[in-house]
């Protein structure tokens, strides 16, 4: 997911940045049973703490009581090893996040550098250098990141680098070398033009041999979408080679004639791939369309061959739109693992009975016989209040029956009477047959006892594994100058280090009362005590 430089303006004057990244992970089991690589890098390191040491007591506490089977089955959710400290303020860790096919590592964006992280068995390990970029901390770039799904290939974006001109930006092909336990630099790209924002969106199959690069402000806002191979041509072995770039005057039909279109703004403000890369889907929420104003569009493509042997990606069906004026529908977008099922976020959304509360649609591939090459799954998901920009982050597991939506300026805070701070809301869906339902994983950040939320604009990025066991939230911003007071513990946010995130999992097979779950465990023991049935 990425946001436009306005609401980054608007969130960076609500305070400094900060990290939260929680990865929640569903347990199948009832616990009673037994070219310029040198200048992108720097030696950083974080440091696995516990800032809640009662934490883990409290953990131990729930799993040795004699109501803990009851207590995990109603709530679903144990912690995964410790909570990661950033190097500094400002860091803004969780602007941007994705994380490999298993769920056993995760890639996070920064507004100046980029980190992996790997679960060991028992916690979270750094893997390899911090990936640094070059732009300076008062920009309101986002740097985003995309990883292959064995978690060797890595994409790191600095959709603001000036090398090629202010704002060009640059993107980074890395590939993990076991030897050195480090990443190693395969490739640099760098933005066409001045103000391209190269990077701006990017996604990488599974394999890694696919590799998608949105520019949404290249052409004076319209966009476009770069698609590279790896291995592609003979005279380009072991690097990404050019195969085939998206723009509203270079699209193909489903005959693969190309199509007139208008001018499509924002085009590559989010991509997304099948695992397989050969199923593309690419928003323009910016797009002003036939219908109104900035209510935007998603497209699908497919990769083909022709009888010639040439092969280029296709349009399925005609653009998907949103509703009404300026919905920003294709603000954020999402597929499933064989590319049949997208969903689309629209943040700017006003639902049936509430304004600008922004929801998300989801889509279907056609069968044969049917009229339409994309059809809707379901009812429209609308976000609850106001201003909520429900949508503005989506994730879809590999077999589409699962999808977690963010909406990070939902649960809005008033600090005075001249700021308003959002602790921010991701919430998980089903998929019945028949329509989406919701599963209770509603994770606001706010502190049971009032006062400030403990994380801010909770949901700016999801992700979720293949299964849909995992879970990733990010949670980058923070207002620094406050003591934050919850059930049995009280603690500073003024320090310099940055909060990465817990790791939660999940029991019983069901997505429960992870609110109520996450209270008892910042709890005092009697406070556990009592919310155990």
């Amino acid at each position: 997911m990425r946001l436009s430089p306005s609401f980054m303006a608007l969130a960076l004057s609500s305070g400094s940045l900060l990290l939260a990244i929680f990865l929640f992970e569903f347990y199948k089991q009832y616990i009673s049973n037994d070219d310029k690589p040198s200048r992108l890098t720097t030696t950083t390191t974080f440091t696995t703490t516990n800032h809640h040491h009662h934490r883990d007591t409290h953990l131990r506490h729930i799993l040795k009581s004699a109501k803990a089977e009851r207590h995990l089955a109603r709530n679903g959710f144990i912690q995964l090893g410790s909570q990661i400290d950033g190097p500094a303020q400002l860091s803004g860790l969780g602007f941007s996040i994705d994380m490999n096919g298993d769920g056993s590592i995760i890639a996070v964006g920064s507004t100046t550098f980029h980190v992996v992280f790997e679960f060991s068995g028992s916690d979270w390990v750094q893997k390899g250098s911090v990936i640094q970029c070059a732009q300076d901390l008062t920009s309101t770039g986002i740097n985003t990141v995309a990883i292959s799904s064995n978690g060797r290939f890595l994409v790191t974006a600095c959709a603001v680098d000036d090398q090629a001109g202010v704002d060009a930006g640059m993107v980074g092909v890395w590939e993990y070398d076991d030897t050195n336990n480090d990443w190693s630099n395969r490739q640099v790209f760098l933005g066409e033009s001045p103000g391209d924002q190269l990077g701006y969106s990017v996604a990488i199959s599974d394999d890694g041999v696919f590799l998608v690069i949105g520019a949404s402000n290249a052409y004076d806002g319209l966009g476009e979408v770069y698609v590279y191979g790896y291995n592609f041509w003979p005279n380009m072995t072991n690097q990404y080679a050019p195969f085939q770039n998206l723009t509203d005057n270079y699209l193909r039909d489903s005959t693969g004639n190309e199509t007139a279109t208008s001018d499509i703004e924002s085009f590559g403000n989010s991509v997304a791939l099948s695992n397989n890369g050969r199923r593309l889907i690419v928003g323009a929420p910016g797009d002003d369309s036939s219908v109104a104003f900035n209510i935007g569009q998603a497209f699908v493509f497919e990769l083909t061959t022709d009888v010639t042997g040439s092969s280029y990606y296709i349009l399925i069906s005609r653009p998907l739109e949103a509703e009404g004026v300026a919905d920003q529908f294709g603000f954020a977008v999402a597929t499933n693992g064989d590319g049949s099922i997208y969903a689309i976020g629209a943040p700017l959304n006003s639902g049936s009975t509430t304004t600008l509360t922004g929801h998300v649609r989801v889509y279907r591939r056609g069968m044969p016989g049917e009229d339409e090459a994309l059809i809707k799954i379901g009812s429209d998901i609308d976000g609850t209040a106001q201003g909520d920009f429900f949508g503005s982050s989506v994730a879809l597991s590999a077999d589409g029956l699962t999808l977690v939506v963010g909406a990070w300026l939902a649960n809005r805070v008033p600090i005075d009477a001249n700021l308003t701070l959002s602790g921010g809301l991701a919430k998980m869906y089903h998929f019945d047959g028949t329509d989406w339902q919701s599963v209770e994983f509603n994770r606001t950040r706010r502190d049971e006892l009032g006062g400030f939320p403990e994380f801010f604009a909770f949901g700016w990025d999801v992700e979720i594994s293949h299964s849909g066991d995992r879970i990733v939230v990010g949670s980058p911003l923070n207002f620094q100058n406050a003591t934050f007071v919850g059930v049995g513990r009280a603690s500073t946010a003024g320090a310099t280090s940055s909060f990465f995130g817990a790791i939660w999992q999940q029991v019983q097979g069901e997505w429960n009362a992870a609110w109520d779950f996450m209270t008892a465990l910042f709890a005092d023991d009697d406070d556990i005590e009592s919310e155990v049935p």
